[in-house]
């Protein structure tokens, strides 16, 4: 039996994840189920890869990034411990004690709808699922090459641990894209963003006299809390400008 080496994390809530999720990669493979995740790796391949429990790490804090873009749940996710089984079945233990914490809360309320024959027509779990898996892929995809997609995922994810300043975080966003395709408009035109959602995230992180604002110190005596639909609104904008800039990544390649 060949030496292996497996890296495993603890995370939680232990079903942050919907389903099991199992990613094989040539040198690779990693399991996320019930509050743990484990990679296994040849130790032969694992020595040869100097940066590989790193790059396994930014693997998986970006999996959980890009599902929370769509679930916008909180996390916690541990730094690995690493096993190393001998071939004579020995196994040495090494530990990292730094976590990855995220705070916040949020709950999710689904809907299955089944016709007279019993035929499933409407299913938000499947297709919340299934989109996530989609967005996941993505991500995993363009994260090394792209590094304004890394900026902005931990934008986002900054919005949801520091609601205090939400705002703030997710017009990095809308910033990070200007500075990345030019200009404003050059964003706007390239990536097919409305006119009016590109003003509405301006107004309501920029103008709007809320405590969450970024420009809250010009307006203090009348700041008042964002509502829920406003803070909801910038959420979904964002998300569609993360979206829109996947999107423009996969097509050129295809292209």
């Amino acid at each position: 039996m060949s030496s292996t080496v497996a890296l495993e994390w603890t995370f939680s809530p232990s079903d942050f994840f919907e389903i099991p999720i199992t990613i094989c990669r040539d040198d690779y493979t990693l399991t996320i189920v019930d509050g743990k995740a484990r990679a296994v790796i040849v130790a032969t391949r694992f020595d040869a890869s100097l940066g590989m429990r790193e790059s396994l790490q930014t693997t998986l804090e970006n999996r959980f990034l890009a599902d929370q873009l769509i679930s916008r749940r909180p996390f916690e996710l541990s730094e690995s411990t690493m096993v190393q089984v001998d071939a004579d079945g020995r196994q040495q233990y090494y530990l990292n004690v730094r976590g990855i914490i995220h705070t916040q809360s949020a709950s999710t309320l689904d809907l299955r709808v089944i016709d007279n024959d019993g035929d499933v027509t409407a299913d938000t779990k499947q297709d919340r699922i299934r989109k996530k898996e989609t967005f996941a892929g993505l991500v995993t995809k363009h994260q090394l090459k792209d590094q304004l997609l890394g900026s902005m995922l931990e934008s986002f994810n900054a919005a949801i641990r520091d609601p205090q300043n939400e705002l703030t975080h997710l017009y990095e966003i809308r910033e990070g894209l200007a500075k990345h395709y030019g200009s404003e408009s050059g964003a706007r035109c390239i990536l097919a963003i409305s006119v009016n959602d590109w003003s509405q995230l301006g107004k309501i992180c920029n103008h709007l006299p809320l405590k969450q604002g970024r420009h809250r110190g010009t307006n203090v005596a009348t700041l008042r809390d964002a509502l829920v639909t406003e803070l909801d609104l910038a959420r979904n904008i964002a998300q569609s400008m993360i979206e829109a800039h996947l999107k423009f990544l996969e097509n050129a390649i295809r292209s």
